[in-house]
């Protein structure tokens, strides 16, 4: 079904169309080759707070926030070329800032409109948020604890795939000397003489399911041999399979 440029159907078009149109959730619309609005259905109205009459023939920037309305003619390129939706920010009811996913219909031969549908999704994006904040929060309180938290696989390496900045604190090494074994590996830096035991006791709490506590020596950034207190656990697949070690090493003062 085509829209027309006025605030109507064409009169061929079905009651039932027209009603389906009032009455669908997402905003439907249509803008011409210089952005202004030529067609908006009552979702639009329910979405902004603003009469439908009052917004056509104005311009669609009208409407963004000031950054996505500067952006615009990037964001409609961008979304013309790919076919793939795009994410812009409109200004509601006193000024509340609404996030919504444009979506571009076919391009009609032989007309400069073009259609689209907005779809509010301000309570998923305000959600995720609300975790990306948590979760900032959580790994600004984990780095400024004195201690190592990590995640890595199980093997004699021991090859780091997380550590937090604590790392500095007990091992002397940035984290990124570490992970992934980039330049140093960590089990390498265990004394040779508990190598053997902590990776013994290691296995045997992976074999019961259980926690595991060891104490070892581990070469400083420094070069002296500083003692370690470690108590980590593994990390299992529903199908039993080790998929990692994941734990908390703290400096011990002697």
């Amino acid at each position: 079904m085509r829209l027309t440029d006025e605030t109507t159907l064409p009169p061929a078009a079905s009651d039932s169309a027209a009603e389906i149109l009032a009455r669908i959730g997402e905003v439907v619309l249509s803008f011409d080759e210089d952005g202004r609005l030529r067609y908006l259905n009552h979702a639009w109205e329910r979405l902004t707070g603003r009469p439908v009459a009052a917004c056509l023939q104005r311009p669609f920037t009208d409407f963004l926030h000031p950054q996505d309305a500067s952006e615009w003619p990037a964001l409609l390129h961008g979304a013309l070329r790919s076919g793939e939706p795009t994410w812009l920010r409109l200004t509601g009811p006193d000024a509340e800032l609404l996030w919504c996913e444009l979506r571009l219909g076919d391009h009609q031969p032989g007309t400069t409109l073009l259609y689209a549908t907005l779809c509010d999704i301000t309570p998923q994006v305000r959600q995720e948020q609300r975790r990306a904040a948590s979760l900032r929060s959580l790994e600004s309180l984990i780095n400024r604890v004195p201690a190592m938290l990590y995640r890595s696989r199980n093997n004699v390496d021991y090859t780091m795939e997380y550590i937090s900045e604590g790392c500095v604190h007990v091992t002397g090494f940035d984290a990124c000397e570490l992970l992934e074994q980039s330049q140093l590996s960590f089990g390498k830096l265990i004394h040779p003489d508990d190598a053997s035991h902590v990776w013994a006791a290691v296995q045997d709490s992976l074999q019961s399911r259980s926690p595991f506590s060891v104490n070892y020596r581990f070469r400083h950034a420094d070069g002296h041999w500083c003692h370690l207190h470690e108590q980590g656990r593994g990390i299992i697949s529903a199908s039993g399979e080790v998929l990692g070690i994941e734990g908390l090493i703290l400096r011990q003062l002697r």
